[in-house]
């Protein structure tokens, strides 16, 4: 019988490597093939990693616009404000007689 087996792998051992081979380059070739494909799903997450990033980096961008530009707005009007005091301090002070002012700041700052 053992004969019979090292006949049969003398005369069928060069069969037997060439398949051995093309099954190790089937597996090698498989393996490249799923290696490639991870990195492949790797690189795409990544993108929308950074594209996630970027378009909430430009959501805080916008906030912060808006933000200042609700600053500038509410500080232009807090500066209406103070002119339209000023001008009607003005405007009351000047309709005063001569003296008149004076004696108003007396009156408002004196102590009791």
């Amino acid at each position: 019988m053992t004969t019979i087996l090292i006949s049969l792998f003398a005369k069928f051992w060069p069969y037997l490597v060439a398949a051995g081979g093309v099954a190790a380059g089937v597996l090698v070739g498989w393996t490249k093939s799923k290696s490639a494909t991870a990195r492949v799903a790797q690189a795409g997450q990544q993108t929308a990693e950074a594209q996630a990033a970027a378009a909430q980096a430009r959501e805080q961008a916008a906030q912060s616009a808006n933000a200042e530009a609700q600053a500038n707005a509410d500080a232009a009007q807090a500066g209406s404000a103070a002119a339209k005091e000023r001008s009607d301090a003005e405007t009351n002070v000047g309709a005063l007689p001569a003296g008149g002012a004076e004696q108003q700041l007396r009156n408002d700052w004196q102590r009791d």
